[in-house]
């Protein structure tokens, strides 16, 4: 049964990442994070009726194996892909920065309007009017890793 939880959750991992690759192709850079959340209940579907009804996977062990792939999900979302995406932004900035070299398609205005676009389009902000943003009714998902470890710096304090 153990083998099981992890074939059931490693293979629906797996086409997590497949579908992620295939659909980032080709939507909008600005929907990404909703089509993440899209593509893990997506892959949740298949997965139950995969295990349930082709499979005749006992319940608990689906259970545990829709447990695992969410820490899965999770795990690449929180430590891969916000990192990529903050990497990407960063290096973007540092290219921009030196010496007037780099990208020249990128200016600072250009880059701040497509945070601010993207922050729009995920509601964690709002447009009032062309200049002017107040903060949304969403939760920015990428803090939430920050907060969680800021909590783990609280409850364990480097001395």
């Amino acid at each position: 049964m153990g083998k099981t939880i992890l074939l059931a959750a490693g293979g629906a991992f797996v086409f997590f990442l497949l579908l992620t690759a295939i659909i980032f192709r080709v939507i909008s850079p600005l929907r990404t994070l909703l089509w993440l959340m899209r593509n893990y209940f997506i892959t949740i579907f298949f997965l139950v009726i995969l295990c349930a009804c082709i499979l005749n996977i006992p319940y608990a062990a689906i259970g545990f194996s829709l447990v695992l792939y969410s820490l899965l999900v999770s795990l690449f979302v929180f430590g891969v892909y916000s990192a990529v995406e903050s990497s990407i932004t960063m290096r973007l900035l540092g290219e921009i920065s030196e010496e007037g070299k780099g990208v020249h398609r990128y200016t600072c205005d250009t880059i701040v309007r497509r945070r601010l676009d993207r922050f729009v389009s995920l509601g964690i902000l709002q447009k009032i009017n062309r200049d002017t943003y107040c903060m949304g009714t969403r939760v920015n998902p990428f803090a939430i890793r920050e907060k969680i470890i800021d909590g783990l710096r609280y409850l364990f304090p480097v001395s």
